[in-house]
């Protein structure tokens, strides 16, 4: 197993992110690829269907989608409905997503919520 990180050096702008998320699969010819949902610094939430679609389009097998900061920070949010079964022409689904429940659910550091 070979680990590669490829660092996405966008501004934030949308377009900008999934080009570069899609540019470091191909380049890495990555097979899984692990996305933030909402970056810490500088506090931006990343558009994590529109990665994971094109993270596919370029080979990638899986995806898994960083929830830690999502959790609380994104209103509305439902997981199976909106990032696990994502159908149709473009394939925008991710295989997993993961949160810790210590800032939002007010659980001890260890606990974590993995949904896939």
């Amino acid at each position: 197993v070979e680990v590669q990180l490829g660092g996405v050096e966008a501004h934030l702008d949308s377009a900008a992110v999934v080009a570069a998320y899609a540019a470091a699969a191909q380049k890495h010819r990555a097979r899984f690829a692990v996305v933030d949902h909402v970056v810490s610094q500088p506090s931006a939430l990343l558009p994590v269907r529109e990665v994971a679609a094109a993270c596919r389009a370029a080979g990638v097998e899986e995806v898994m989608v960083d929830g830690a900061h999502s959790a609380g920070n994104v209103p509305g949010l439902r997981v199976e409905e909106q990032l696990l079964g994502c159908g149709g022409e473009v394939d925008c689904r991710v295989d997993y997503w993961f949160s810790n429940l210590h800032k939002w659910a007010f659980a001890s550091n260890s606990v974590c919520l993995l949904s896939w």
